[in-house]
């Protein structure tokens, strides 16, 4: 397809990649060296030095690439990150994430080989800590506009039948002092997408969850509470994430729209010649979540000891 669209005279705009982890590299490699814009699916590649290599290519052909980290599109999101940068919960010193999934359990139990994210041939050295640690890793840095600098990682390769990492537990330090801890299961039987995230300061605290997506929570020790349901009124500067009315949209959709949109914008911004403020997860970012990955998968391998990412 990258070889023979263009020679149809084909003009593409971009191209999806949503295949399993280990083939991203080559796929991504194949359009980007054609020149020709990528949007790849979490992870965005196996290894470190292959997503290295592939914001490389993207960087010196001036193309406007994407990794679907899906949560960033939610408008709530959105809202969570310009309240935290606007300091409402005073100096922020810790970052808490869960997220949980369950659905795939029968399935993994019955028959582990059908289950390709538990298969390193297929899907790369780490499984729910690249799945879903992925989405985590890239949030605590969107919401918190902060690097990720150390982490100690403990994975666990249960209930068995499994070659990769079920569940794990992650605490990390960011910079500027800001600390974290994230608990991820992809087989924890009774939950499906359920994403918590609390932002701790001296002065209160900020939570949202995927289960609620279209509320966020503000707590402060004066004993206050603030809930917000119309991110757009609360903030006109995250009011063009919120035009899809809730009840008429699957929540993950919704958050996909809202990332294409932004996409596109940028693409737009590029052909056109003109600024943009177009915010979405670039393939910068998806190197950070491959060395993040990478990090874990170390820190596990040599005892549980802290890793530098």
């Amino acid at each position: 397809m990258a070889a023979r669209e263009p020679e149809r005279g084909v003009n593409l705009d971009f191209v999806v990649v949503t295949t399993p982890n280990v083939s991203h590299f080559e796929i991504c490699k194949a359009f980007l060296e054609r020149g020709i814009p990528v949007v790849c699916d979490k992870p965005l590649a196996a290894s470190a030095a292959q997503a290295e290599e592939l914001a490389r290519i993207a960087a010196e052909g001036d193309l406007v690439c994407c990794v679907t980290c899906t949560f960033a599109g939610n408008p709530f999101v959105r809202l969570m990150k310009a309240l935290f940068s606007e300091g409402i919960s005073g100096k922020p010193y810790y970052i808490d994430f869960s997220f949980l999934h369950g659905r795939r359990l029968a399935q993994v139990m019955k028959d582990a080989g059908s289950m390709w994210r538990f298969l390193p041939e297929i899907s790369g050295p780490a499984g729910s800590i690249g799945d879903l640690g992925a989405h985590v890793a890239y949030l605590a840095r969107f919401l918190t506009g902060r690097d990720i600098e150390r982490i100690l990682a403990r994975l666990v390769f249960k209930p068995g039948g499994v070659a990769l990492d079920s569940s794990a537990t992650v605490m990390f330090e960011m910079s500027g002092g800001l600390e974290g801890s994230m608990r991820i299961a992809q087989l924890a039987c009774g939950h499906d997408t359920d994403l918590e995230v609390e932002v701790w300061g001296d002065a209160g605290s900020l939570s949202w969850k995927f289960s609620a997506p279209n509320e966020l929570k503000a707590d402060y020790l004066d004993g206050r509470a603030e809930i917000f349901r119309d991110p757009g009124l609360a903030r006109p500067e995250v009011r063009r994430f919120d035009h899809i009315p809730a009840p008429n949209a699957d929540k993950a959709t919704a958050c996909f729209v809202n990332l294409y949109d932004e996409y596109m914008e940028a693409l737009a911004a590029r052909h056109d010649g003109r600024a943009t403020d177009a915010v979405f997860p670039t393939f910068e970012d998806g190197v950070k979540e491959a060395r993040f990955i990478e990090a874990c998968v170390k820190s596990h391998r040599q005892g549980n000891i802290w890793v530098n990412v």
